[in-house]
């Protein structure tokens, strides 16, 4: 399993204060830890190989820089206004593991000039931790993204048992090979995961009110009621 990150800025149980721009449902919120989660433990790990890339340092900046361009179509990362730095929030929107709109955020935690660590607040679709890494390879570098997640609530446990588990390592190794891209190198992808465990904390069941999936989904159905009935207003 990989160790986990010594917690920073944003440690489990630090109680976000507001939004970040682009993101819902994360005021007042509090950083998960695992064992604040719901579902199966898993671990991953997912690298490429960037052999004319010269240094790890030079390969971060990059991507710290230009982070939410990496990912998939159809998601979208709010960077905060100063960057990937400790105690930052971030906005996040996109699919859930079973379809459907997710907007939430997340917490920047310890970074150095060749990592940075995620961390996940309440209605998260994970409770736990992902580290994106730079290291030295010979040649070139190696770019990684580690991480150890459990689903938060046990809806998301449905959704990944119905297909948002493949989907979830999808999305990341489309993020490293567009990574791959922006230096003009295209290898593959090394994928490693491994199920810690099937155990679920039925105590935390009850994470399910801070869904930010449901909360999205509600939010964005009470828009379009109101435009709606104001459409028919306006017609009378």
């Amino acid at each position: 399993m990989h160790p986990e990150p010594t917690p920073g800025a944003a440690p489990p149980g630090h109680l976000l204060r507001h939004d970040p721009p682009g993101a819902e449902n994360v005021a007042g919120r509090r950083i998960q830890s695992l064992a604040d989660g719901f579902g199966e433990t898993w671990d991953k790990r997912f690298s490429v190989h960037l052999r004319g890339q010269p240094s790890p340092a030079e390969v971060m900046r990059a991507w710290k820089a230009e982070f939410g361009s990496f990912w998939p179509e159809g998601s979208r990362f709010t960077a905060p206004a100063r960057g990937l730095r400790p105690g930052e929030l971030a906005g996040v929107e996109l699919e859930g593991p079973a379809g459907g709109a997710v907007s939430t955020g997340v917490a920047v935690d310890a970074a150095t000039p060749t990592s940075f660590t995620l961390r996940t607040p309440e209605g998260h679709m994970f409770a736990g931790w992902i580290r994106f890494r730079t290291l030295k390879a010979d040649p070139g570098t190696e770019a990684r993204i580690e991480m150890r997640i459990r689903p938060s609530d046990p809806l998301y446990q449905l959704g990944l048992w119905l297909g948002g588990n493949r989907g979830e390592d999808r999305f990341w190794q489309r993020t490293l090979a567009a990574l791959a891209a922006r230096f003009g190198e295209g290898p593959p992808v090394t994928v490693r995961r491994r199920r810690v465990s099937r155990a679920f904390t039925w105590r935390n069941a009850g994470n399910i009110r801070h869904n930010a999936g449901l909360r999205t989904t509600a939010a964005r159905l009470d828009t379009a009621i109101r435009r709606l009935l104001r459409g028919r207003g306006s017609r009378r």
